[in-house]
């Protein structure tokens, strides 16, 4: 949705799904939320510390709990948001 530029539809996922895992042990799904919550505001305003944040704490989290995830998002990111 976010690449496509479905914001509001992409914003309306986002919120369902932080108020699922607000009281949950979900933690992967929790981080990539996180990663998809800085991408979101990323498309909404650019550059901004807050979104970079967002993402670089998610890519944070994946590079110590899995290599593989992280190397799938850290090349997503060089790609598709670092390059915009």
């Amino acid at each position: 949705m976010i690449e496509n530029r479905l914001l509001e539809q992409a914003t309306y996922l986002v919120q369902t799904t932080t108020s699922l895992l607000a009281n949950s042990t979900y933690f992967f799904e929790s981080c990539r939320l996180l990663f998809l919550e800085g991408y979101l505001e990323f498309a909404r305003r650019g550059k901004s510390e807050q979104a970079i944040n967002k993402l670089e704490k998610a890519l944070d989290i994946f590079q110590t709990f899995n290599s593989t995830i992280h190397h799938h998002y850290l090349d997503y990111y060089e790609k598709h948001i670092l390059n915009q």
